[in-house]
């Protein structure tokens, strides 16, 4: 009946066995199961099986790559090992004492002079033996380039470099080439003791000069410093000359001082005229550009210096007389052994007898643009019988001019040669002109032919184009 049918309670679900009290009943009904779901359904079951495996194998190969790599990095530095003990066998450096190894990379820096600063780094890529010579030979570590701006962000660096130096001397080069931090020169400054030799460079740029550089630049006192080279820009003015009279100050002990094209900004100033004192200074050098220096006489005159042997003078300012060179020689009546006059304009009045008599020890004379009759004057003088105990030690004359001597003054050349034969043992006119130089007369090569039998080498021609 439709009644009947429409409350007919709903048929209820498969029964299900009861589960297994014991083991052995346990495992039946495992069985009986998968039996039951491998007929219903058999892909599945294949699949997850296929599945289960592959990440077996998956976690297998895991297992042995791990294996792998432990073994290649146990090869990896058994063939390092291995590497170097054929190093040690091959390399004549690792054969030799740590001693001699580190002399060795010291020479290094002279015969790369440009990249002195790089040479640790440079030799520390090669292998690991010579890291190690380079890391415990603390002379390498002691030549410094700081090159502003670049070096505001080596800090680090430069501290890592100075404790690697140890107590050795520091060859410290400087290069304003933009705005400086005074705080990586103030690691220097904790170094004052060691600072052997400084160079300093001022690029062309608004930020050379600035007055804090110098303020951080200038420590209490460099007794140890034996050479200073101060240089600057082409054309550029970049200092004042209380900032480098302040530095000179800091340095009673230099041996060696250079000015390179050093143009105040300043006047020289009565501040600046206390003597200079500087008793093992032996040389001084302006070369370059150092004629426009203002106030460069006074400085002359300022400077004491009774050890000098090396004075370089290529100056040619017409205010440059013979007295600011007078009155460094009587000052310091130095034993000079070495001398460069630019003769050019009034300077050319330096070689008076005078002058000539108070270096008695000058063994090495260079005369740069001399006029006629300078040229003339001076080998009068060097001729005279009367002045035969003038410059009794010179041996090497050399004489650069811009125009050929005339054949009056090559009689007088032949003749000043010729009296002081037994003592010049070198000679050399070179003329720097763009045309044929003028060769003497026959008499005049025939005579100084002659005086090359004595051993005198006399060499005459244009520039780089010397002829006997």
């Amino acid at each position: 009946m439709p009644s009947e049918a429409l409350h007919k309670p709903p048929s209820s679900p498969p029964a299900i066995p009861n589960p297994p009290r014991y083991p052995g009943e346990m495992l039946a009904f495992d069985v009986a199961q998968e039996t039951n779901l491998s007929n219903r359904f058999p892909l599945v079951l294949s699949a997850m099986s296929t599945a289960a495996q592959i990440r077996a194998q998956i976690k297998e190969v895991l297992i042995q790559k791990e294996a792998n790599r432990e073994t290649l990095k146990q090869l990896h530095l058994q063939k390092i090992h291995l590497r170097r003990q054929l190093n040690a066998v091959k390399d004549p450096v690792a054969r030799l004492p740590l001693e001699v190894s580190s002399e060795i990379f010291t020479l290094c820096l002279h015969s790369c002079q440009n990249t002195s600063a790089n040479t640790p780094i440079l030799l520390m890529t090669v292998c690991h033996e010579w890291s190690n010579i380079a890391l415990s030979t603390p002379t390498l570590w002691a030549t410094l380039r700081i090159v502003f701006p670049k070096a505001n962000s080596y800090k680090e660096v430069l501290s890592t470099r100075l404790e690697r130096a140890r107590n050795r001397p520091l060859h410290v080069s400087i290069e304003f080439t933009g705005p400086a931090d005074p705080n990586v020169l103030s690691l220097l400054w904790r170094h004052p003791a060691q600072l052997k030799s400084l160079s300093v460079f001022l690029g062309p740029t608004e930020h050379s000069f600035a007055p804090g550089i110098f303020d951080a630049m200038t420590p209490p006192k460099l007794d140890s410093l034996t050479t200073l080279i101060f240089r600057c820009g082409t054309e550029v003015k970049c200092c004042h000359w209380s900032y480098l009279i302040r530095l000179l100050r800091c340095s009673p002990n230099l041996i060696q001082l250079g000015l390179d094209n050093v143009t105040p900004l300043d006047m020289w100033t009565d501040k600046c005229a206390k003597d200079l004192v500087f008793p093992h200074l032996r040389q001084i050098i302006f070369s370059q550009h150092s004629d426009r220096v203002q106030g460069s006489p006074d400085f002359l005159k300022t400077v004491f210096a009774p050890q000098l042997q090396t004075l370089y003078l290529p100056i040619s300012r017409t205010d440059f007389t013979h007295n600011d060179f007078h009155s460094l020689l009587r000052r310091s009546l130095p034993p000079l052994q070495e001398l460069v006059l630019d003769c050019s304009a009034l300077f050319g009045h330096a070689l008076t007898e005078e002058a000539l008599r108070l270096i008695p020890t000058l063994a090495q004379l260079k005369i740069i643009s001399p006029s006629l009759p300078v040229m003339r004057h001076f080998f009068i003088v060097l001729a005279l019988p009367a002045n035969n105990s003038l410059l009794p030690n010179l041996v090497s004359l050399k004489i650069r001019a811009v125009a050929p001597p005339s054949e009056s003054a090559w009689v007088l050349i032949q003749r000043a040669l010729k009296a002081r034969r037994k003592q010049i043992k070198h000679a050399s006119i070179t003329v720097v002109t763009k045309g044929k130089v003028k060769m003497p007369s026959q008499d005049i090569v025939v005579s100084l032919m002659d005086l090359s039998v004595t051993g005198l080498h006399f060499f005459l021609g244009e520039a780089q184009k010397q002829t006997v």
